[in-house]
């Protein structure tokens, strides 16, 4: 009898010593497993607090034709909402609208208020002016008065009333100049730089007096871009025939001839545009790789056609769009995985 109990002790103290062995190596395995979540866990707080490096692919930046266009975009007003870890981009599609109200504007309402970004972009002022300028805010003020406030305008007013900075996505005008310098002289430049700004002159005042205001763009935009030229307007006439074979006339004016579309055979104009538009991307899409190192979540309002161009970039960057919508709906964006 005193046998058997020595050797059951003898197994007792056997399975404890092994209980003991079990505890242990579990309490390892537990003691790396919560190494491991918690390494996890910071590397994901260092994607929510922006901590990423976004590293822009530009060899994927090129001219678009119409076809793609189509293909590549929606259509506008519409939005694509990319996210990578703990950060996210909003890039509103905008179709350019003056009018209060507009599609346009009210799409940008919905979206800083659902998305409630932590900066905006927007098109039209230049980077170099800095964070919420308050020139333009005064300027906004003003035109909001009358009705008509172009969607970057009310974007940026919309942006400070809510506490957000914003800032323009434009390069300085030196890397527009050098862009034009590049397929043509300053002459060339010049004549370019009045020709896409009287498109906008009618699209937005169709009764203006063009003759009048070739006068005061000449000056105007030689001296912002820094072109060493001396064309009146008798010389942009002239130039305007040579280049597009037709009599400097509103009906002739084609907003089309200086849009940025791949095609054969592109003009010098259209050549120009792409050249411009290519110039405006790089910068565009540095601006928003550095403010997503900065800020978690980033909003940008450009016309659609810049989605187009940097949707190859963004993808790579960022992944697929989470979501492309023309409506901005709380409980459908977050379902968005």
């Amino acid at each position: 009898m005193a046998g058997y109990r020595d050797k059951v002790r003898g197994i007792k103290k056997k399975e404890i010593r092994l209980f003991r062995i079990i505890v242990f190596v579990l309490a390892i395995l537990s003691r790396d497993g919560v190494s491991e979540v918690a390494c996890e866990n910071e590397i994901e707080e260092g994607k929510s607090a922006g901590h990423y490096e976004l590293v822009p692919d530009f060899t994927l930046l090129k001219a678009r034709s119409r076809d793609e266009h189509r293909q590549l975009g929606g259509r506008a007003p519409y939005f694509a909402h990319y996210r990578k870890g703990g950060i996210e981009l909003v890039f509103i599609a905008a179709r350019h609208e003056p009018r209060m109200g507009s599609p346009t504007h009210r799409l940008i309402k919905s979206v800083i208020k659902g998305f409630a970004p932590e900066c905006v972009i927007t098109e039209g002022l230049c980077s170099d002016e800095g964070f919420s300028p308050r020139s333009l805010l005064q300027d906004a003020r003003e035109m909001k008065l009358g009705g008509n406030l172009p969607e970057p305008l009310y974007a940026a007013l919309l942006a400070h009333d809510h506490g957000i900075p914003f800032i323009g996505g434009e390069p300085p005008p030196s890397v527009t100049t050098q862009a034009l310098r590049n397929e043509g002289n300053d002459e060339d430049a010049l004549g370019f730089l009045v020709v896409r700004h009287l498109g906008q002159v009618r699209r937005e005042e169709p009764g203006t007096e063009l003759d009048q205001r070739v006068r005061q763009l000449l000056p105007r935009m030689k001296r912002r871009f820094s072109l060493k030229s001396n064309m009146s307007l008798q010389d942009f006439k002239s130039w305007y025939k040579k280049t597009t074979s037709r009599d400097f006339r509103a009906v002739n004016i084609d907003p089309e001839e200086v849009a940025p579309l791949a095609m054969p055979n592109a003009g010098l104009l259209r050549r120009m545009g792409i050249a411009v538009m290519l110039a405006r991307e790089r910068h565009l899409i540095k601006l928003q790789a550095r403010l997503l190192g900065e800020y978690r979540k980033v909003l940008v309002i450009y016309g659609s056609g810049h989605l187009v161009y940097q949707d190859a970039i963004l993808k790579d960057m960022l992944g697929p769009p989470v979501l492309k919508s023309s409506r901005w709906i709380d409980r459908l964006i977050r379902k968005v995985p």
